[in-house]
């Protein structure tokens, strides 16, 4: 091929032999070699070449290149870019060979049209030079008859057109409008030729077709000879009655004519006037009726039982009879059980049957009908009804039905590498709905009921059981709860019993001994005569000290003797330990602090700290009121006691060099536990203290 300027012969040889060094592919041969290789790597490609083939469709939008760079090799890629080159363009392209799911595309990412020369002029081929590889990646115009046309059923854009010649068939994709369909199908039986480009794989949803040719539109499409729709001349399918499979001349059209005896799914059987039975295959959408008297032609087959035509085209010849012959037969004897005897029946095919059976499943939609599925006993039938037929709401899984229609040998088409096509079996063709009886409908008690109830039963009894165990366990809890608090309980009494008897032993003992060394500190201050003032001091001190350790021996026996520790209630335990030294009427009392959160210790500190507070609002501030609160805030019990008494100073107040030991008690009790003490009085202002305690975190 003769390019029109020397810089392009130029690159043509500076491009041509082994792969450069920096992996970067330069001929469209080591673009093919690369797409043969096993690697998954992209790998980028430049190369320089004419266009020999420029798409005017988008497959996955991307649109189709052939390129002829003039190192014998052709290379198909993908373009996305606008606008597309014309057939002779020179062009500088490159991209890189991607991995695409199984198959790798050749991707042209950026193109720049460096001049134009006439586009070259398709390779003529044949179906059979196609077939053997020669003409990959070639720009080719194929020949051959219209064998099969029908709509891509993966992508809407695309028809699929088959053209055949003696030795064999290639499939060609055309990109088509919705429109222009019509126009593929009636191509069957022409002999046409078109351009395209040949590709050695499929690189779309079909992996493994093997080689197609995809073709540019209609436009690429001349037919040579068409096919008449009725030729006078087309032979009678009845002249290869005696023909073998290998000598039916399987691209040439045979006519046949007869009556419909079924029509299902795009196909139909009919009795030719010479009493052959006939299986049509047709190419159109639209199917005789039953009983029609037709006239039909196409392109013959064999299952190696019947000769049939497939690809065919049909026209009415008038009139309508009735083809139903009279049941020859049950369908079970159509294929015996026995191993040894399962070759089908031939002379069933066509023929009218009757059977009764169980139907076991909903109708199954197909294409135009629905199946039936029906159990005769021996094996599973499948019956193709219309779905129109008002019976079919009628048919409830499980009932006995009577069928009626035409058995249907279903077997595998015969081709040369196939010496024996397997015989599946046999379908049933229903014609009108009297071929179908409901003989029985399915008792109420079906084994779905059954299913159903033993499904509510089991249900209920496992509630039941759960429910058991729930009840246990609820009272399990409860009497492990009822168990605590009668120990605990057994426990108050025990510790009531110990503190009773704790305060008989202190009061017959420690009592009575600090009452004797009071008197006797009485009766030396009563002897003192001319005594040095110092020790009358000491006698004081000492006097005060004891009164104070009789107070605190007095206040520890009532609180041995007292159940405020057992009190549940902090509020009732407050105002228990208070009893005895303060009238009620004067109490303000809301400690909302549970029981449970705090120990016997911390609760036996609080109620002595607050008693000695209160007693010494009430003794010594002479208040008439005292508001006492108690809550808790982030594991930190607050409690207070106000008072509105005459208050003092808390800088100048007596301590334990005067012999009172009152505040300084409470600090060291209020240590004892971690907690803190404040306290904040004014002469004449009353007097509040503060007490912050830790507490356990409730879990």
């Amino acid at each position: 091929m003769r390019f029109p300027t020397f810089a392009f012969i130029l690159s043509l040889v500076l491009h041509s032999g082994a792969e450069p060094s920096d992996g970067v592919l330069r001929s469209a041969a080591d673009v093919l070699r690369n797409l043969s290789g096993y690697t998954t790597n992209p790998t980028p490609f430049r190369v320089t070449a004419s266009v020999l083939f420029a798409s005017d469709f988008c497959n996955k939008d991307k649109r189709t290149l052939l390129l002829d760079d003039g190192s014998g090799s052709f290379l198909s890629a993908y373009f996305d870019k606008q606008p597309v080159p014309r057939a002779g363009d020179v062009v500088d392209c490159s991209g890189q060979v991607e991995r695409r799911e199984f198959s790798r595309t050749v991707i042209v990412q950026r193109l720049k049209v460096t001049g134009h020369h006439p586009p070259a002029a398709p390779a003529c081929a044949t179906v059979s030079e196609l077939l053997n590889g020669k003409l990959d990646n070639r720009f080719i115009r194929l020949t051959g008859i219209a064998y099969d046309a029908r709509k891509s059923e993966t992508d809407s854009h695309w028809s699929l057109l088959s053209l055949a010649d003696a030795n064999g068939v290639v499939n060609v994709g055309i990109h088509t409008d919705p429109s222009e369909r019509d126009f593929i199908k009636g191509l069957v039986g022409s002999v046409i030729t078109l351009d395209g480009f040949c590709t050695p794989k499929e690189n779309g949803p079909r992996l493994h077709l093997g080689r197609t040719v995809k073709a540019n539109g209609l436009s690429s499409i001349r037919i040579l000879r068409r096919a008449a729709e009725y030729p006078d001349e087309t032979p009678d399918i009845s002249a290869l009655a005696n023909v073998s499979a290998d000598k039916i001349p399987y691209l040439k059209r045979f006519r046949a004519s007869g009556t419909v005896t079924a029509a299902w799914d795009g196909q139909a059987v009919i009795m030719t006037t010479n009493a052959l039975t006939v299986r049509i295959r047709f190419s159109t959408d639209r199917l005789p009726a039953y009983g029609q008297r037709i006239e039909t032609i196409g392109f013959p087959e064999t299952d190696l039982f019947n000769i049939n035509l497939t690809q065919a085209i049909w026209r009415d010849r008038g009139g309508c009879a009735d083809p139903q012959p009279v049941a020859v037969a049950e369908p079970s004897s159509f294929c015996p059980r026995l191993p040894e005897s399962l070759r089908p029946k031939d002379y069933l095919h066509g023929k009218a049957v009757s059977t009764s059976g169980t139907v076991m499943a909903a109708p199954l939609q197909s294409s135009r009908h629905d199946i039936l599925y029906l159990n005769n006993g021996d094996r599973m039938i499948s019956i193709y009804v219309d779905p129109s037929w008002p019976l079919l709401r009628e048919l409830p899984i499980g009932c006995t039905v009577a069928v009626t229609g035409l058995c249907i040998l279903e077997a595998e088409r015969w081709h040369p590498n196939l010496i024996y096509p397997k015989a599946h079996g046999f379908v049933i063709v229903t014609r009108t709905p009297a071929d179908i009886r409901i003989l029985a409908r399915p008792s109420w008690w079906t084994t779905g009921r059954l299913l159903g109830v033993i499904g509510t039963l089991l249900t209920i009894l496992i509630a039941i059981l759960v429910w058991n165990v729930s009840l246990r366990r609820v009272a399990a809890r409860k009497g492990r709860k009822l168990f605590r608090e009668q120990l605990g309980h057994v426990k108050a009494d025990l510790r009531t019993e110990e503190r009773t008897r704790l305060a008989v032993e202190l009061h017959d003992t420690l009592a009575q001994n600090l009452t004797g060394v009071s008197m006797e500190i009485e009766a030396a201050n009563d002897l003192r005569g001319n005594a040095p003032k110092p020790m009358l001091d000491h006698l004081g001190i000492a006097a005060k000290a004891l009164k104070s350790c009789r107070d605190e021996l007095r206040n520890c026996l009532w609180d041995l003797r007292s159940q405020a520790l057992e009190e549940p209630n902090m509020t009732k335990a407050v105002l228990k330990t208070l009893q005895p030294i303060v009238n009620d009427s004067r109490l303000a009392v809301r400690f909302n602090v549970p029981r449970a959160r705090l120990s016997d210790n911390t609760t036996h500190a609080l109620l002595r700290v607050i008693r000695e507070l209160v007693v010494n609002a009430i003794r010594h501030g002479n208040a008439t009121t005292v508001k006492i609160a108690g809550t808790i805030d982030d594991d930190k019990l607050l409690c207070s006691v106000t008072d509105d008494g005459c208050g003092f100073d808390p800088e100048t107040a007596p301590g334990v060099l005067q012999g009172h030991f009152g505040l300084q008690g409470i600090q060291e009790r209020i240590d004892e536990i971690g907690g803190t003490f404040e306290i904040a009085s004014a002469p004449e202002k009353g007097t509040k203290a503060k007490i912050t305690i830790p507490i356990p975190h409730e879990y």
